[in-house]
């Protein structure tokens, strides 16, 4: 299914996972994703050319992984963007959007578990990162849990749908200071085999004149579903708060996000 991405050099961390759900989308919804793609790869490119053409391959590979996600998802609805009311909708990764729970549990819609800052209001408003030099720090999960989208739990106020994220190759950023990251770790609940990789040595040189930008590689695009826990663990090399932002896309039922039926529940 991804032969065109592998062959054009974009991979897929997978987890260890193999068998996958695939449903059908109208042409309508594809122009959909699209379109979302489009418009926010655009808008990047307006801050950081070199950002916006290493997203730019995987492109197709996100209508693919649009196509898992409705697979995946219990009930048959349609994307558009932005998204409707009882439909399907996709749009690019945000800390609301990431950090859909401060606090994780089952009976309110899944597994945010992170390191990122809780201190924004709702807890749901900031890329920002505390490190601490050799202390383990979670982009995704934490020591005991992987992450996973939303499960669509029903929360006290609403329900909440189930979402499917994908962070794209090469989607780890840091903004607007010396980068701090030194060594990363991805594994799955299903697989835990490969050793941490090493930030490729001159990270501390930012990709865009005079701007603070700065890429750290992974091993591939990462699919996050609610069915499998993933875990992205980093080791840093100083103290202090780093602004690490994820680039990626989040396919979602619409009641994940949709505020007329207050579906973010604290």
């Amino acid at each position: 299914m991804f032969a065109p991405e592998s062959n054009a050099g974009i991979r897929i961390f997978s987890g260890g996972k193999d068998l996958i759900d695939i449903a059908d989308m109208a042409a309508e919804e594809r122009d959909a994703i699209l379109y979302c793609f489009d418009q926010n790869v655009k808008k990047i490119e307006n801050i950081s050319p070199k950002l916006a053409a290493s997203l730019r391959p995987q492109r197709e590979a996100m209508v693919k992984f649009a196509q898992i996600a409705k697979g995946t998802f219990p009930e048959t609805k349609t994307y558009s963007y932005p998204g409707q009311h009882g439909g399907l909708a996709v749009d690019f990764l945000d800390p609301y959007l990431y950090r859909y729970k401060i606090a994780a549990d089952t009976a309110r819609g899944g597994h945010a578990y992170t390191s990122y800052d809780d201190s924004s209001v709702g807890g749901y408003g900031t890329w920002n990162l505390p490190l601490t030099c050799g202390t383990k720090t979670y982009i995704a999960g934490d020591s005991t849990n992987g992450y996973r989208g939303c499960d669509g739990g029903n929360g006290t106020t609403g329900a909440a749908g189930h979402s499917y994220v994908v962070i794209f190759q090469d989607g780890i950023i840091e903004l607007g200071t010396t980068p701090r990251i030194e060594q990363i770790h991805f594994k799955s609940d299903l697989m835990d085999k490969y050793v941490p990789i090493s930030v490729q040595p001159l990270i501390n040189q930012t990709i865009e004149d005079r701007k603070m930008i700065y890429q750290y590689s992974t091993p591939g695009m990462i699919p996050i579903s609610h069915n499998t826990g993933v875990t992205i663990k980093v080791l840093p090399n100083a103290t202090g708060t780093s602004t690490i932002p994820l680039l990626g896309m989040v396919f979602y039922e619409a009641e994940f996000n949709d505020v007329a039926q207050g579906a973010r529940v604290a």
